[in-house]
């Protein structure tokens, strides 16, 4: 995939350009591009634009994709509850219904009568459903292409992705306990179907593990035919199902729904993608997503205020919002920022060293109290770090 250009209508109603350096200039990575500014800059706004020209494009509208890009799908991941992309492709002309994919807290309800669409409400139900069928979706391209060279199999990368955040010896969904585990395996002789019963008579649950180990054996099919979506994905350890954080289920949904979603010359939409998720998370998150893309001849764009995933992306792929009295400007750090300095990044992003720390006041509280840097170093003594002696110093000499 080559280099993307957008045009797209800013906050102040002026047109911008974005373009997406995707083609590598050096040895660095460029499948991952980086929207970062601050707050009320129009990040979010123009993912959105960029999904509607993706779905209603129009030859008379003087926004859009500068060139018609050369991609087969637009899936959007985004777990903010304030967002508004459309869930799917209803009352839209797109003959591929799998050309744009959207998963987060909102979705379309069954409707009552066959000939009505459902209503899109917000739930936490439609992270569950969709990491089922995600995961179920990853078995069977597994499946279906094993025989393709550097396949990436998929279901082996999400357990690889999330062992890094979870601790479990294999991820499973709920299905209808009316079933046989047998029923659920291919006849292949094996010996050992594998299933999990938890709870007794009425609340009584049956879990098929979804295992990199059991690609040939387990039939999809039925598996879709039987699954309880409702449950989402369920990990065992030790035989029992285990409780996850906000911030390992967030993951997990997002992994797996990626995962089960992409195909070749996709292009990944991410907004905020740090939502729930602690650093070390988000680092594990941007690895997972260079693995996949690499093996689909695939792109991602995130929108973010994280100076963490921005480390890891060079700065010719990072694309800073800037604000002025009547414009918005795109502009790359003037500096590398992949394996950067937090600070530096964070700085030039979002100017914070013109904002007043509540730690630097109390510094100056301190020397104006003790008078000289010196003798507030020696009082504070080892709870100080050799960064903060540094800027005590300059403080006092008025260089900070």
């Amino acid at each position: 995939m080559l280099d993307l250009g957008f045009q797209f209508e800013n906050i102040f109603g002026n047109r911008t350009t974005l373009e997406l350096k995707f083609q590598p200039r050096t040895r660095l990575p460029h499948d991952v591009n980086v929207l970062i500014g601050p707050n009320g800059y129009g990040k979010s706004q123009l993912l959105h634009q960029m999904v509607r020209d993706w779905i209603s494009p129009s030859d008379e509208d003087e926004t859009g994709f500068v060139e018609k890009p050369n991609l087969s799908q637009l899936v959007v991941i985004s777990y903010s509850p304030f967002e508004r992309f459309p869930v799917d492709l209803a009352g839209r002309k797109l003959q591929d219904q799998e050309a744009y994919r959207y998963f987060g807290l909102r979705g379309r309800t069954t409707p009552s009568d066959s000939s009505k669409r459902g209503r899109i409400t917000l739930s936490h139900d439609y992270p569950k459903r969709n990491a089922a069928q995600s995961l179920i979706q990853c078995l069977a391209d597994d499946r279906r292409l094993r025989s393709i060279r550097d396949w990436s199999r998929k279901v082996a990368t999400m357990e690889r992705v999330l062992r890094t955040a979870i601790s479990f010896d294999f991820a499973a969904v709920e299905v209808t306990p009316r079933k046989r585990v047998e029923s659920f395996y291919r006849e292949t002789g094996l010996l050992d179907p594998l299933g999990f019963d938890v709870g007794k008579g009425a609340d009584r649950q049956r879990f098929i593990p979804i295992g990199s180990d059991r690609i040939e054996e387990l039939d999809d099919e039925r598996l879709t035919a039987a699954v309880e979506p409702a449950s989402g994905v369920t990990f065992f350890l030790d035989g029992q199902p285990i409780e996850l954080s906000s911030g390992q289920r967030l993951f997990a949904y997002i992994v797996i729904n990626i995962l089960g979603a992409i195909r070749r010359n996709s292009l990944i939409l991410v907004d905020e993608p740090e939502l729930f998720l602690h650093p070390t998370l988000e680092i594990q998150f941007v690895d997972m997503l260079k693995t996949i893309l690499s093996r689909f001849n695939s792109k991602a764009l995130l929108a973010t205020h994280s100076v963490v995933t921005v480390r890891e992306i060079p700065s010719q792929c990072v694309h800073v919002f800037e604000k002025t009295d009547d414009n918005v400007v795109l502009k790359h750090p003037p500096f590398q920022t992949f394996g950067g300095d937090f600070q530096r990044i964070s700085s030039y992003v979002f100017g914070d060293k013109a904002v007043s720390k509540p730690f630097e006041s109390w510094i100056r509280a301190q020397l104006d109290e003790l008078e000289t840097a010196d003798a507030v170093i020696a009082a504070l003594g080892d709870d100080l770090n050799e960064e903060l002696i540094v800027q005590i110093k300059a403080m006092e000499r008025g260089q900070w």
